[in-house]
């Protein structure tokens, strides 16, 4: 009896076995051919002297053919294509090239700000005419190799969203690893950051690129009314230390602001409330203000120089803001590891972590 069950159930099994690779053997494998390259056509092919104060205006709007496919007829294939614009230096055969989403439409509309921001990428210098290859991806499965327009150019001279310090505070003669300052949210005139100066004098001097050309700012003649000016190809600016200063840049009246500072956490969520500040203390090494602060239940603000004339709460996304009406939530009850780091612009943060 048991070998007439093992025999009955063997050939049963062999028998599903022939059925399934019958089955196999009779669907059908499309592969997707497409029909064409895409071919790129662009509004413009000179962008002209961009200006960060039209980031927001239309520079120019790239079109193509959208991808099609040769497929059997009777075949039903669903597949959705996506483009990319491909930015690079003309010439380097798209070595480095930088990415702009295109989405998955037959068009894409760029703004000042967005053709800048791939001008940059791309490597191209601030304030110089120059030219990118621009081409078309279009990727339309993961295992096969994308399709690429033919290349059409753009000439722009791009701005710079960076003013990089070089000079004898930080011990080098270009700007390849300054640190910077940064165009404000919403005042593409006006650049704000944080430099930490080592030295009991220091002199430095401002590039708009961080390579060891570029268009050089430093100290000018000050103009009536005006304590200290800034000028193109100007001289040093001395500034002494060792100390963080907050250095501000105004384009439109040619001026800077060098604040130093020293900050500290403020608020009823802090040992001396609303009242008096806990001061915190600069770390050289890694360029961040930090201190050990019990903490209760509460709010609190960062604070510098024991003033109100600079000082940061949050915004609605929890980002520090200055002059913010919104405080900064406490942790709650502890002891509490306090950093606050301003060294990159418009993207400052803090942390709170309990001992």
């Amino acid at each position: 009896m048991k070998n007439w069950i093992t025999q009955t159930a063997t050939g049963f099994l062999a028998l599903v076995a022939v059925l399934l690779t019958s089955c196999e053997k009779d669907e059908t494998q499309v592969t997707l051919a497409p029909a064409s390259t895409p071919t790129l056509t662009a509004s413009t092919t000179n962008a002209g002297v961009l200006q960060a104060g039209n980031a927001a205006n239309n520079a120019v709007t790239y079109s193509w053919t959208p991808l099609t496919f040769d497929v059997p007829s009777a075949t039903k294939v669903g597949t959705t294509v996506t483009y990319t614009l491909e930015f690079a230096r003309t010439g380097t055969a798209f070595a480095n090239a930088t990415a702009v989403d295109a989405g998955t439409g037959a068009s894409k509309a760029l703004t000042v700000g967005d053709v800048n921001n791939a001008l940059i990428r791309a490597g191209l210098t601030p304030d110089r005419a120059s030219q990118v290859d621009v081409r078309l991806r279009a990727n339309y499965s993961a295992n096969q190799e994308p399709l690429y327009s033919t290349a059409t150019t753009l000439s722009a001279s791009p701005y710079s969203r960076e003013l990089y310090a070089f000079g004898s505070f930080q011990g080098m003669a270009d700007v390849t690893k300054a640190p910077f300052i940064q165009i404000t949210d919403g005042n593409p005139q006006e650049y704000d950051g944080y430099l930490y100066m080592p030295a009991a004098t220091n002199t430095f001097k401002l590039s708009n690129t961080n390579t060891s050309s570029g268009t050089v700012y430093g100290s000018g003649t000050a103009a009536a009314g005006a304590t200290n000016s800034f000028a193109l190809n100007g001289g040093d600016i001395s500034l002494p230390g060792p100390g963080q200063y907050r250095m501000q840049v105004n384009l439109v009246n040619s001026s800077y602001t060098a604040t130093k500072v020293v900050w500290g956490v403020i608020g009823s969520a802090t040992p001396n409330g609303w009242d008096k500040p806990t001061m915190l203390t600069f770390d050289p090494a890694d360029k961040k203000w930090k201190g050990k602060v019990t903490l209760v239940a509460g709010e609190l603000k960062f604070r510098a120089n024991d003033n109100w004339a600079i000082n940061f709460g949050t915004n609605a996304a929890g980002k520090l803001v200055y002059d913010s009406p919104d405080n900064i939530p406490g942790p709650g009850p502890g002891e509490y590891d306090v950093v606050l780091d301003l060294n990159t612009p418009n993207a400052y943060t803090y942390s709170f972590t309990k001992k």
